[in-house]
């Protein structure tokens, strides 16, 4: 393809006898000029993205919205409730009126007290199952983590869960989780302020093996807890911790745990 004229005349310009001593001593910086000028060798067809199938949200608008894709459906999880859409159809397989309806009736856990709020959802690819998470019981002494498991890849079928103790000491509740997933376990971290100002704010992480959640009966009993300090900066607004998802489903990979604080010093 013939180059455009300026081209030819930048690339005569640095091919000229005034420039050759300084190409020399300047040779990376003339490649780097000439590959951003002309380009690399070869070129890779330009990629299009294919929407496959557009379908509404939830109509109701609340925060602490998270969503997840399985095999045949996509699902949604907020404050307002939890919601199946069927990948093939763009119908909606089910939607509860409420996210206490979807912890009550759907997985089938007791209603505490502040229930519930800061969903999660991820669709395990190693299990076939759907894991979710929220809270309960904001600056309560009962202030706990529901895990909800479906009992196969159909979110809109039947699930299961547990109920697990944010702090058995009682002195703080759950605030801000993270849901991570590898091959073996379910990773849940937690903010862990104090239920009064003078406690000191803890961070919770929870560790539960795959193997005890999908069988007929969720379980805890083998469940490791981790509960460390974690003081913020003077300007800090509230640290958070993110578990990693491992889509590969390793089981030796390990937890990838990233952690940080964001200055806020307007924040009132």
């Amino acid at each position: 393809m013939r180059k455009p004229k300026w081209e030819s005349l930048v690339f005569a310009y640095l091919s000229s006898p005034a420039m050759t001593l300084w190409a020399i001593g300047h040779r990376p910086l003339v490649l780097a000029l000439l590959f951003l000028l002309f380009g690399s060798a070869t070129t890779t067809a330009q990629q299009t993205a294919v929407i496959g199938r557009n379908f509404p949200g939830s109509p109701r608008f609340f925060y602490d919205a998270d969503g997840a894709a399985g095999p045949s459906h996509y699902a949604e999880i907020t404050n307002a409730g939890f919601r199946v859409t069927a990948l093939s159809t763009g119908a909606v397989a089910y939607n509860s009126t409420s996210l206490t309806q979807f912890w009550g009736t759907k997985v089938g856990l007791p209603l505490l007290t502040g229930c519930c709020y800061d969903p999660q959802l991820e669709y395990d690819h190693a299990t076939g199952r759907w894991i979710a998470v929220s809270l309960s019981g904001a600056g309560r002494t009962d202030s706990a983590v529901y895990l909800g498991i479906s009992d196969t890849s159909d979110p809109s079928g039947g699930w299961k869960g547990l109920v697990i103790d944010a702090d058995p000491s009682d002195l703080r509740w759950a605030d801000v989780d993270y849901l991570g997933l590898d091959g073996s376990a379910v990773y849940i971290t937690s903010g862990l302020p104090g239920i009064v100002s003078t406690t000191p704010f803890r961070y919770g992480l929870y560790v539960l093996p795959k193997s005890d959640l999908i069988g007929a009966t969720p379980t805890a009993v083998r469940m490791s807890r981790f509960v460390t300090p974690y003081p913020p900066a003077a300007n800090d607004y509230y640290p958070t911790a993110s578990p990693e998802i491992d889509y590969l489903g390793s089981a030796t990979d390990g937890l990838h745990l990233a952690a940080y604080s964001q200055p806020t010093p307007d924040r009132k």
